[in-house]
Protein backbone atom coordinates (compact mmCIF):
# COMPACT_ATOMS: atom_id res chain seq x y z
CA UNK A 1 0.00 0.00 0.00
CA UNK A 2 1.70 3.81 -0.84
CA UNK A 3 2.57 5.87 1.63
CA UNK A 4 0.67 9.34 2.26
CA UNK A 5 3.69 11.07 1.24
CA UNK A 6 3.73 9.10 -2.07
CA UNK A 7 -0.11 8.59 -3.12
CA UNK A 8 -0.83 12.07 -4.44
CA UNK A 9 2.18 11.29 -7.04
CA UNK A 10 0.45 8.11 -8.09
CA UNK A 11 -2.71 9.23 -8.70
CA UNK A 12 -1.29 12.11 -10.86
CA UNK A 13 0.74 9.48 -12.65
CA UNK A 14 -2.40 7.11 -13.06
CA UNK A 15 -4.70 10.14 -14.38
CA UNK A 16 -2.02 11.38 -16.93
CA UNK A 17 -1.35 8.46 -18.21
CA UNK A 18 -5.42 7.82 -18.37
CA UNK A 19 -5.40 11.22 -20.32
CA UNK A 20 -2.33 10.27 -22.86
CA UNK A 21 -4.49 7.33 -23.43
CA UNK A 22 -7.75 9.62 -24.67
CA UNK A 23 -10.20 7.43 -22.03
CA UNK A 24 -11.75 10.89 -21.62
CA UNK A 25 -12.27 14.54 -22.67
CA UNK A 26 -9.97 16.40 -19.88
CA UNK A 27 -11.38 19.01 -17.79
CA UNK A 28 -9.40 22.59 -18.25
CA UNK A 29 -7.58 21.31 -14.46
CA UNK A 30 -6.85 18.01 -15.59
CA UNK A 31 -4.88 19.38 -18.98
CA UNK A 32 -3.02 22.05 -17.25
CA UNK A 33 -1.73 19.08 -14.09
CA UNK A 34 -0.90 16.32 -17.02
CA UNK A 35 0.95 19.54 -19.38
CA UNK A 36 3.72 19.66 -16.55
CA UNK A 37 4.54 15.74 -16.75
CA UNK A 38 4.39 15.95 -20.39
CA UNK A 39 6.60 18.65 -20.94
CA UNK A 40 9.13 17.38 -18.93
CA UNK A 41 8.65 14.04 -20.52
CA UNK A 42 10.03 15.56 -23.95
CA UNK A 43 13.07 16.25 -22.15
CA UNK A 44 14.36 19.76 -22.90
CA UNK A 45 13.40 23.03 -24.63
CA UNK A 46 15.06 26.74 -25.60
CA UNK A 47 13.49 29.15 -22.74
CA UNK A 48 12.77 32.47 -23.14
CA UNK A 49 12.45 33.57 -19.21
CA UNK A 50 11.22 37.79 -18.41
CA UNK A 51 11.15 37.92 -14.39
CA UNK A 52 9.85 41.69 -13.65
CA UNK A 53 11.19 42.36 -9.97
CA UNK A 54 9.51 44.67 -7.24
CA UNK A 55 11.66 45.53 -4.70
CA UNK A 56 10.90 47.29 -1.12
CA UNK A 57 11.49 51.13 -1.56
CA UNK A 58 12.18 50.33 -5.63
CA UNK A 59 10.81 53.31 -7.47
CA UNK A 60 9.30 50.51 -9.86
CA UNK A 61 10.23 47.13 -11.45
CA UNK A 62 13.26 45.73 -12.92
CA UNK A 63 13.33 43.70 -16.10
CA UNK A 64 14.93 40.85 -16.19
CA UNK A 65 15.21 38.94 -19.13
CA UNK A 66 17.13 35.66 -19.87
CA UNK A 67 17.59 33.07 -23.03
CA UNK A 68 19.04 29.42 -22.34
CA UNK A 69 18.64 26.00 -22.31
CA UNK A 70 17.39 23.68 -19.91
CA UNK A 71 16.93 19.76 -19.95
CA UNK A 72 14.18 18.76 -17.13
CA UNK A 73 15.50 15.23 -16.59
CA UNK A 74 19.00 15.99 -15.43
CA UNK A 75 18.26 19.39 -14.12
CA UNK A 76 20.53 21.19 -16.00
CA UNK A 77 20.29 24.78 -17.73
CA UNK A 78 22.57 27.24 -19.07
CA UNK A 79 20.81 31.22 -19.26
CA UNK A 80 22.04 34.22 -20.27
CA UNK A 81 20.87 37.51 -18.43
CA UNK A 82 20.27 41.14 -19.49
CA UNK A 83 18.33 43.68 -17.65
CA UNK A 84 18.39 47.30 -16.37
CA UNK A 85 20.96 46.67 -13.68
CA UNK A 86 23.77 50.26 -14.62
CA UNK A 87 25.61 49.13 -11.84
CA UNK A 88 26.05 45.64 -12.80
CA UNK A 89 25.54 44.39 -9.66
CA UNK A 90 23.56 41.21 -11.18
CA UNK A 91 25.68 38.53 -13.13
CA UNK A 92 25.00 37.70 -17.19
CA UNK A 93 25.78 34.70 -17.17
CA UNK A 94 23.41 31.58 -15.16
CA UNK A 95 24.46 27.76 -15.09
CA UNK A 96 22.78 25.00 -13.50
CA UNK A 97 24.35 21.96 -12.88
CA UNK A 98 23.97 18.96 -10.99
CA UNK A 99 22.96 20.28 -7.24
CA UNK A 100 24.56 24.17 -7.68
CA UNK A 101 24.15 27.31 -9.37
CA UNK A 102 26.39 29.15 -10.82
CA UNK A 103 26.24 33.05 -11.06
CA UNK A 104 29.23 34.73 -13.37
CA UNK A 105 30.00 37.92 -15.09
CA UNK A 106 31.32 38.20 -18.84
CA UNK A 107 31.44 41.60 -18.65
CA UNK A 108 33.78 42.59 -16.03
CA UNK A 109 32.80 41.62 -12.03
CA UNK A 110 32.02 44.77 -10.02
CA UNK A 111 34.33 46.44 -7.71
CA UNK A 112 34.04 44.08 -4.36
CA UNK A 113 31.25 41.45 -5.64
CA UNK A 114 33.99 38.52 -5.77
CA UNK A 115 37.87 38.02 -4.71
CA UNK A 116 40.55 39.29 -7.45
CA UNK A 117 40.30 36.34 -10.06
CA UNK A 118 37.37 34.92 -9.79
CA UNK A 119 34.37 35.25 -12.03
CA UNK A 120 32.07 33.19 -10.87
CA UNK A 121 30.01 32.03 -7.38
CA UNK A 122 28.89 28.50 -6.64
CA UNK A 123 25.57 28.42 -4.59
CA UNK A 124 24.27 24.98 -3.87
CA UNK A 125 20.93 24.48 -3.99
CA UNK A 126 20.64 22.93 -0.64
CA UNK A 127 22.12 25.47 1.24
CA UNK A 128 20.80 28.65 2.82
CA UNK A 129 23.61 30.85 1.29
CA UNK A 130 22.50 33.57 -1.00
CA UNK A 131 24.24 35.26 -4.33
CA UNK A 132 22.86 37.83 -6.00
CA UNK A 133 20.26 36.45 -7.94
CA UNK A 134 19.09 33.96 -4.96
CA UNK A 135 15.87 35.48 -4.59
CA UNK A 136 13.05 33.43 -3.80
CA UNK A 137 14.87 30.64 -5.41
CA UNK A 138 17.75 30.43 -7.88
CA UNK A 139 17.10 31.64 -10.58
CA UNK A 140 17.96 29.14 -13.26
CA UNK A 141 15.65 26.76 -11.58
CA UNK A 142 12.59 28.74 -12.50
CA UNK A 143 11.53 26.22 -15.58
CA UNK A 144 11.83 23.04 -13.46
CA UNK A 145 9.87 24.61 -10.43
CA UNK A 146 7.51 25.96 -12.74
CA UNK A 147 6.40 22.58 -14.34
CA UNK A 148 6.10 21.54 -10.48
CA UNK A 149 3.88 24.14 -9.72
CA UNK A 150 1.55 22.91 -12.15
CA UNK A 151 1.13 19.83 -10.09
CA UNK A 152 -0.85 22.30 -7.82
CA UNK A 153 -3.23 23.84 -10.41
CA UNK A 154 -6.97 23.99 -8.16
CA UNK A 155 -10.35 22.65 -9.81
CA UNK A 156 -12.01 25.46 -11.28
CA UNK A 157 -9.42 26.32 -14.14
CA UNK A 158 -10.64 27.79 -17.73
CA UNK A 159 -9.93 28.27 -20.83
CA UNK A 160 -10.23 31.26 -21.91
CA UNK A 161 -8.80 31.40 -25.66
CA UNK A 162 -6.59 29.76 -27.92
CA UNK A 163 -3.62 31.96 -29.32
CA UNK A 164 -0.34 31.41 -31.07
CA UNK A 165 3.00 31.23 -29.08
CA UNK A 166 6.04 31.37 -31.56
CA UNK A 167 4.02 29.93 -33.89
CA UNK A 168 2.38 27.51 -32.57
CA UNK A 169 -1.03 27.27 -31.89
CA UNK A 170 -1.73 26.76 -28.45
CA UNK A 171 -4.92 27.17 -26.06
CA UNK A 172 -4.84 29.75 -23.31
CA UNK A 173 -5.59 27.99 -19.22
CA UNK A 174 -6.35 30.18 -16.50
CA UNK A 175 -6.76 29.23 -12.97
CA UNK A 176 -4.72 28.95 -9.63
CA UNK A 177 -1.90 27.02 -7.99
CA UNK A 178 -1.70 25.91 -4.36
CA UNK A 179 1.79 25.47 -3.57
CA UNK A 180 1.43 23.10 -0.52
CA UNK A 181 -0.15 20.52 -2.62
CA UNK A 182 2.31 21.07 -5.45
CA UNK A 183 5.35 20.24 -3.07
CA UNK A 184 3.80 17.34 -1.83
CA UNK A 185 3.57 15.11 -5.14
CA UNK A 186 6.81 17.21 -6.29
CA UNK A 187 8.33 13.55 -5.83
CA UNK A 188 12.23 13.56 -5.16
CA UNK A 189 12.81 16.53 -5.83
CA UNK A 190 10.62 18.85 -3.93
CA UNK A 191 13.25 20.68 -1.98
CA UNK A 192 13.97 23.26 -4.29
CA UNK A 193 10.60 24.13 -4.66
CA UNK A 194 9.61 23.74 -0.86
CA UNK A 195 12.44 26.33 -0.09
CA UNK A 196 10.63 28.77 -2.58
CA UNK A 197 6.98 27.64 -0.45
CA UNK A 198 8.74 28.41 3.30
CA UNK A 199 9.20 32.20 1.74
CA UNK A 200 6.05 32.90 -0.16
CA UNK A 201 3.62 35.37 1.41
CA UNK A 202 1.14 33.98 -0.32
CA UNK A 203 0.98 30.25 -1.56
CA UNK A 204 -1.88 30.17 -3.69
CA UNK A 205 -0.71 31.91 -6.69
CA UNK A 206 -2.78 33.09 -9.89
CA UNK A 207 -1.42 31.79 -13.15
CA UNK A 208 -2.24 31.51 -16.68
CA UNK A 209 -0.80 28.54 -18.68
CA UNK A 210 -0.78 28.30 -23.01
CA UNK A 211 -0.91 24.51 -24.14
CA UNK A 212 -0.24 23.16 -27.44
CA UNK A 213 -1.83 20.19 -29.25
CA UNK A 214 0.56 17.89 -28.36
CA UNK A 215 0.16 19.36 -24.33
CA UNK A 216 3.65 20.58 -24.25
CA UNK A 217 3.66 23.67 -22.13
CA UNK A 218 4.54 26.71 -24.32
CA UNK A 219 4.16 29.97 -22.32
CA UNK A 220 3.57 30.19 -18.23
CA UNK A 221 3.19 33.41 -16.34
CA UNK A 222 2.65 33.67 -13.01
CA UNK A 223 3.42 36.33 -9.81
CA UNK A 224 4.52 35.59 -6.16
CA UNK A 225 5.30 37.53 -2.85
CA UNK A 226 8.23 36.74 -0.31
CA UNK A 227 7.85 36.84 2.96
CA UNK A 228 8.91 40.11 4.09
CA UNK A 229 11.80 39.96 6.90
CA UNK A 230 11.77 41.78 10.15
CA UNK A 231 8.36 43.52 9.02
CA UNK A 232 9.78 45.36 6.17
CA UNK A 233 7.52 45.22 2.78
CA UNK A 234 7.57 41.98 0.34
CA UNK A 235 9.50 41.19 -2.14
CA UNK A 236 7.07 41.05 -6.09
CA UNK A 237 7.98 39.04 -8.57
CA UNK A 238 6.30 38.30 -11.92
CA UNK A 239 7.39 35.69 -13.93
CA UNK A 240 6.89 34.77 -17.60
CA UNK A 241 8.45 31.60 -19.08
CA UNK A 242 8.27 30.85 -22.61
CA UNK A 243 9.59 27.18 -23.76
CA UNK A 244 10.02 26.17 -27.38
CA UNK A 245 12.59 24.03 -29.52
CA UNK A 246 12.02 20.46 -27.44
CA UNK A 247 14.44 17.99 -27.46
CA UNK A 248 17.11 20.78 -28.18
CA UNK A 249 20.95 19.99 -27.08
CA UNK A 250 21.88 21.05 -23.31
CA UNK A 251 25.63 21.36 -22.88
CA UNK A 252 25.99 22.93 -19.14
CA UNK A 253 29.32 22.21 -17.74
CA UNK A 254 30.35 23.91 -14.52
CA UNK A 255 33.35 26.77 -14.59
CA UNK A 256 36.49 25.90 -13.69
CA UNK A 257 37.24 24.99 -10.10
CA UNK A 258 40.23 27.99 -10.26
CA UNK A 259 37.46 31.37 -10.82
CA UNK A 260 34.49 30.19 -8.60
CA UNK A 261 33.89 30.85 -5.52
CA UNK A 262 31.51 29.45 -2.85
CA UNK A 263 28.32 31.68 -1.90
CA UNK A 264 28.49 32.55 1.58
Amino acid sequence: MPTRRTQPAVLVALLAAALLAGCDRPTPTEVILTAGYRTAAAGSARLVLVDLITTPGSPGPVRLTGEGVVDFRRRASTMSLAGADPRRSLPDRLILAGDAEYQGWRAGVPAGRLPPGKRWMRLALDSRAGGPMSGPAPLTTTPLRALQLLGGITAGAEAVGTEQVRGVSTTHYRGSLNVAAAVRIAGARRADLKRMADRLLVRTLPADVWIDREGLVRRMRYGLATRPPHGSKPTLLKVNLELYDFGTPVDAIPPPAGVVVEAT
